[in-house]
Order: structure tokens, then sequence, then C-alpha cells
């Protein structure tokens, strides 16, 4: 790797994740762990592993954080100015591999809502869960209840989703879907030279 890189400034938001991955691998070569069965090392390194990837996705976002522009106002979609600025503003971030915090700038005036231009850049939900979260939610909702998705998620990640958090997600996916279908349906006629022609004889 190039040294240049590894002493960069974007490279030291990541030192956190780094540091993880030495400390894990000097346990990994301790006498604790040398005679072990290799189904319990493999349980070890994914679950220690979970907060190597945490750390990446938090020192992404920080890396993020840090070369934010300031700007002197941003404009709502009414047309109104919010020029009153807070710096280092947060919020969490339940993510599949733990709890990560975005920090941004908000721009606010008095009696509006505040506005995070980084919020609707990085695509983040009115809610505090990641967009793995909401994909592994509905997913395991299909399979099963939803008691059987909380055990999921608990079991096979580092992020947790109570019962009535993974009903909301899968009713905020459904509510995309069939607005998704509603706007495609009437754009155009549908191209086919077919015709599907049902017929029943009425018994049963």
């Amino acid at each position: 790797m190039n040294i240049a890189y590894l002493n960069s400034n974007d490279y030291s938001f990541f030192f956190g994740a780094q540091d993880q991955l030495e400390q894990l691998i000097k346990q990994l070569q301790t006498d604790k762990h040398k005679n072990c069965e290799h189904g319990d090392i493999e349980d070890f390194i994914n679950k220690e592993g979970q907060e190597i990837l945490r750390r990446l996705l938090q020192g992404w976002l920080d890396l993020k954080a840090a070369n934010e522009e300031k700007r002197s106002c941003v404009n709502t979609v009414s047309g109104d100015k919010l020029n009153y600025v807070r710096t280092n503003t947060h919020r969490s971030l339940n993510s599949l591999f733990g709890q990560v915090t975005a920090t941004r700038n908000g721009y606010s005036q008095r009696n509006k809502d505040s506005l995070f231009p980084i919020d609707a850049e990085l695509n983040l939900s009115t809610n505090s869960y990641s967009d793995g979260i909401y994909f592994r939610v509905s997913k395991e909702a299909i399979r099963g209840s939803f008691d059987d998705v909380v055990e999921s998620i608990d079991s096979t990640t580092a992020g947790h989703v109570p019962k009535r958090q993974c009903l909301n997600i899968v009713r905020d996916v459904a509510q995309d879907f069939e607005g998704f279908y509603k706007k495609k349906r009437f754009i155009e006629p549908e191209k086919t030279s077919d015709f599907l022609v049902l017929t029943f004889d009425g018994k049963g």
C-alpha cells in the first residue's frame, strides 16, 4: 500500500477500523484461541468482525462530514431561506454493523423546519434505520413472522430492530412499492397483440 496514502488525512478516519483489525489478529494468536475448534473461531471472527465493519462505516461518515461544505443559507421547496447554521449536529443510524453517528450541518430559521443537506445526499430515512436494515427486514418478513424477523436480525447482524419497528419498516416499503407501480402503470399502453381470455365452467 502507498505510504503517502497511509499518512493522508482521509485515511486517518479509518484508524479505528485498522486498530480493531490489529487487535483481532493479536487475539487470534494468543494461547486462548490457539487450540479452539474452527467453528468457535469462525463465530468469534464473525462477532468481532462486525465491529471492524461498523468502524469502517463510521469512518466513512466522519470523512463525509469533514468534507461537507458550509453554506451561508439553503432554500426550502417553498423558497424560504434558512440562514441560521448549526454545525456538528448529530443523528444516529442503526446499520447492519451496529449503531453509527452521522454528523452534519443544519440550517434553520424561526418557525421553520430545519434542513440537513447531507441527509438528503446520503438518502437517509426519516427514522434511524439504514437501507441495509430496511432490505433485511423486508426480506425476512416475506419468510415468516415478525418475531422471526427480530430473531434473524439479532442473530445474523450487529443491528437490532424491535418488532413494532419491523412492522413500520415493512409498511413503508409496501407503500413505496404500490406507489411505484401506480406511477408506471398508465404511462403508455401495453405493447402486445395478444389477448388474455379466461373461461369458467361454473362448477364448484
